[in-house]
């Protein structure tokens, strides 16, 4: 618990140094060019910050709950990691409502052929078979990510794209929706109602799946090293900064 405590309270400091801007060699060494540091942008979202500090807070106070009901978390392992990765994924969810960038980003990045690829690309399959056996020589005409992956992706978005295909009711409520960026709503009008339902739940299901590692993390680290020690280590996964930050977009 001391170990935890002053990674906690090293991190919360680390991060209001950078929020109040105290100095702007935590953004890089040096402007560019030839050194690089980032720019400081403030976006006053305060009043959307609630949502972060409560769903933090519940987060502690799980962690606190079994730490202290020792084997817990053995005795009710499928409770107990249901509940981790509902909370975890909320709390990425509040994140992003907090960021300037807002919760529309999910939609943003899945359907802009500039941003990914991936989605556009699986909009063009009529075949899946055909598909891959010309995938290497049409991979290069393909947009944006999708020009230097593998076809995974594409034939996930390809899959979602499929399975809503049985679900013609819920077109209705997709369309319901309007995003508020200029671009997006391009692209949006674009697509049909199947193509809708399924860039809104994609958005939503890629950053679910990055909670879902929280599963395999418990079970390799209570079989290599102890419960205690698989506990906090989902509980820390939760609040890494590239899986909070950067895998839901």
């Amino acid at each position: 618990m001391r170990f935890l405590a002053i990674l906690v309270l090293w991190t919360l400091s680390f991060c209001l140094a950078i929020g109040l801007d105290l100095s702007p060699f935590l953004r890089g060494p040096a402007p560019y060019s030839p050194d690089w540091r980032w720019e400081y942008y403030f976006v006053n979202t305060l009043d959307k910050l609630s949502m972060p500090l409560i769903l933090t807070c519940l987060i502690f106070a799980f962690f606190i709950f079994v730490e202290k009901r020792n084997g817990f978390a053995e005795k009710h392992t499928k409770l107990f990691l249901s509940m981790l990765v509902l909370v975890s994924f909320l709390f990425q969810m509040s994140v992003l409502f907090f960021s300037r960038a807002g919760i529309g980003v999910l939609l943003h990045r899945i359907i802009n052929p500039e941003l990914n690829g991936y989605f556009t690309t699986a909009l063009q399959i009529t075949n899946t078979a055909e598909f891959l056996r010309t995938f290497n020589d049409g991979v290069l005409g393909f947009a944006m990510h999708a020009q230097g992956h593998p076809p995974g992706a594409i034939l996930f978005f390809s899959g979602m794209l499929a399975f809503f295909s049985w679900f013609p009711e819920l077109g209705n409520i997709a369309s319901s929706l309007s995003p508020a960026h200029g671009d997006v709503q391009a692209v949006w009008h674009m697509l049909s109602q199947t193509e809708r339902v399924a860039a809104i739940f994609s958005g939503f299901f890629i950053p679910f799946l990055s909670t879902l590692a929280l599963v395999p993390l418990y079970y390799c680290v209570r079989l290599l090293s102890a419960e205690k020690v698989a506990i906090r280590s989902v509980f820390l996964y939760v609040f890494i900064p590239s899986v909070v930050l950067f895998i839901p977009i």
